[in-house]
């Protein structure tokens, strides 16, 4: 189920869902046994929880302090109000409410990180801003679980409640004490055995033994195996860890979200197919508008805010984990988690989809705010902090540069060491702040917008370039550049390949793609490993630029004809060759040497202590640490690194 699935382009997680349900009680009933099923579904969900807990950073929560801190408790906070006012206006009691809300304030960490990854999209604001919320929401999870007991009310309960809160603390703290201490003197011994088996016994030792060994003291085995990762997180052999457990967890982890789905019956989708819809556009609305909101808080332009926005709307694996363990706590109604589930399952398929077309909503909902924010006569109104439509800035044959981040800041710092006047167009106001004072001109805007390009003066620009990480922006950008400027030179960066023909058509005259300059770079420095000269390495990338790009443009005109010199210099090596000081030609003429007759090569410069001569005398005696520049064919030269030994 789950190949087909794949091959229908159904995100890993969703397929698992979806597989679970087909198979399941309220599908074909190729599973019927339901104490079967919560029991596989206990024993994923442990190295589901491990996991992600030894993935679980502190460094990264606080490199996106503001983000995740922030942006992260304002989104769980507001969906968690917003939750719980619908959920008593409709009749249920408040502990009920609030939970369904803390449900819902999750959003699922394995699909968007696949997504994001698959897109290219992860450095985009929007990419950014979701990652941080999804660190945040999985800190989170520690004190619901922690509190859950208090959810059930009643005087008794709650007492023991906060004993069992006392208790998990003091727990925690033994556990960071055990993971500073004891568990990695255990795995240095074990690593000493060099026995991968007995490595991975251990490893499974600390994910189940920590698991069983908190619910000894009444925490639940999902909690336990969640903070044991935590706290081994930080350990020298995190990363080994995970790497042996990885496998597991997949197949279990699978066990877990199948075992979820076979508790959905579609039949209730069939038999109520308006109650199903109208539980998911209610779900939609609580999650995305608070999400919408979060994001726009922090800075977030709208075309950044909506992405994120729907791609925060699903239900994630947590909210699945949390949803059973609240029946067992009887914080919520038995009844209410098959409807949870199926909804939950649907909003997790339309993921995909969301993020396709979110872009497009955003634009739809710019070009409805400008066309409201135009006056009576159609011309568009002032504002927006740009100086209206056709203010600009007082420059001219100048670069607009749109991103600051390592490609937008190296532009930017080239620019200005050969004086070319630029404007850096920037959406996180953080950085418009920081760089202000560093830089010729900075502006704060959103480059799809024609007010803020023509504010950036693009009617006198001479070239664009945009260096953001979000494929849909830039295309945007591109778009709307195009039409305002036909003349315009447009640069722009890509991660993908894929991604550049679409942006030629739109308009842009060069893309530079990470993904086939990165393998380019990669091939030449392994050539220059080899020791084949810089010359040659450059020569060879150019060559596959040319045949590469050729393929990649359709349309694109064919590469120009090499000329008579083009031919000569590609059958010519120049390089420069350090002496080293044990070579065996030390003390010795160029004359003596005659490298010319000897190698075929020719001596076009020597260089000692920093100071080079031209065409060098013969007499010339070399020394250790010279440089000789020499040109000649590759296998000349060759010849001569290895007399040089």
């Amino acid at each position: 189920a789950i190949m087909a699935l794949r091959r229908l382009k159904v995100p890993t997680l969703v397929a698992f869902l979806v597989a679970g349900i087909l198979i399941g009680p309220g599908g074909f009933k190729l599973v019927t046994n339901e104490a079967n099923i919560a029991q596989l579904g206990e024993i994923g969900v442990v190295f589901l929880l491990f996991t992600i807990g030894l993935q679980f950073s502190i460094r990264d929560l606080m490199q996106m302090k503001r983000l995740a801190l922030l942006g992260g408790s304002l989104q769980v906070v507001l969906t968690m109000l917003a939750t719980t006012v619908a959920g008593v206006a409709l009749g249920m009691d408040i502990a009920h409410a609030s939970f369904l809300g803390a449900l819902l304030a999750m959003s699922s960490t394995a699909i968007l990180l696949r997504l994001l990854a698959d897109s290219g999209e992860t450095s985009a604001p929007h990419g950014r801003f979701m990652l941080a919320v999804l660190i945040f929401q999985d800190l989170a999870v520690v004190p619901v679980m922690l509190f859950l007991p208090l959810w059930g009310g009643g005087g008794q309960d709650v007492a023991a409640a906060w004993k069992a809160l006392g208790t998990t603390l003091g727990l925690l703290a033994g556990l960071f004490l055990a993971a500073r201490f004891v568990f990695p003197w255990l795995l240095e011994r074990v690593v000493r055995l060099r026995s991968r088996e007995s490595f991975t016994l251990a490893t499974l030792l600390g994910a189940l033994g920590t698991a069983w060994l908190c619910s000894q003291f009444g925490v639940s085995l999902a909690l336990g195996a969640f903070l044991a990762g935590i706290v081994l997180a930080e350990s020298p052999y995190a990363h080994q860890v995970l790497s042996e457990i990885t496998p597991l967890r997949d197949v279990l982890g699978c066990l877990f979200f199948a075992s979820v789905g076979m508790l959905v019956v579609p039949a209730e989708w069939v038999a109520s197919p308006l109650l199903t819809l109208g539980l998911l556009a209610g779900l939609l609305a609580l999650k995305i508008v608070p999400a919408f909101v979060s994001a726009r808080v922090l800075g977030l332009s709208t075309r950044a805010a909506l992405p994120a926005a729907f791609g925060l709307a699903q239900i994630g694996e947590f909210s699945l984990v949390l949803a059973v363990l609240g029946v067992e706590a009887g914080v919520f109604a038995e009844e209410h988690r098959g409807a949870f589930l199926s909804v939950a399952v649907l909003s997790m398929a339309l993921t995909p989809f969301a993020l396709r077309i979110a872009p497009a909503v955003a634009g739809l909902l710019a070009r409805a705010r400008k066309a409201t924010a135009s006056g009576h006569d159609g011309s568009p109104s002032e504002g927006g902090g740009h100086g209206g439509h056709g203010a600009g800035l007082a420059i001219e044959d100048h670069v607009i540069v749109v991103g600051y981040g390592v490609t937008g800041r190296n532009v930017a710092r080239l620019l200005q060491r050969h004086g070319v006047h630029y404007v850096v167009l920037e959406m996180n106001p953080a950085t418009v702040r920081r760089i202000r004072g560093e830089v010729e001109h900075v502006q704060y805007g959103d480059a799809t917008q024609e007010e803020v390009l023509n504010h950036a003066g693009i009617a006198a620009a001479r070239v664009l370039v945009i260096a953001i990480p979000d494929p849909a922006g830039a295309r945007q950008i591109v778009a709307v550049a195009r039409k305002l400027r036909p003349d315009l030179v447009i640069l722009a960066r890509t991660r993908l390949v894929t991604e550049v023909d679409a942006l030629r058509r739109l308009g842009a005259q060069d893309v530079v793609p990470e993904e086939f300059e990165t393998s380019l770079e990669l091939a030449g420095r392994v050539l220059a490993s080899y020791g084949v000269s810089e010359r040659v390495v450059a020569r060879e990338k150019n060559a596959i630029r040319r045949e590469r790009y050729s393929m990649l443009l359709e349309g694109a005109p064919p590469p120009p004809p090499a000329d008579d010199l083009d031919v000569l210099l590609a059958e010519v090596d120049v390089a420069s060759l350090a002496v080293p000081p044990a070579s065996s030609l030390v003390g010795r003429s160029l004359r003596e040497l005659d490298l010319r007759r000897s190698t075929g090569v020719t001596v076009l410069a020597l260089t000692r202590d920093g100071r080079s001569s031209a065409n060098p005398d013969p007499d010339s005696r070399i020394a250790a640490g010279d440089i000789l520049a020499v040109m000649g064919g590759p296998e000349q030269v060759r010849q001569v690194r290895e007399l040089l030994g």
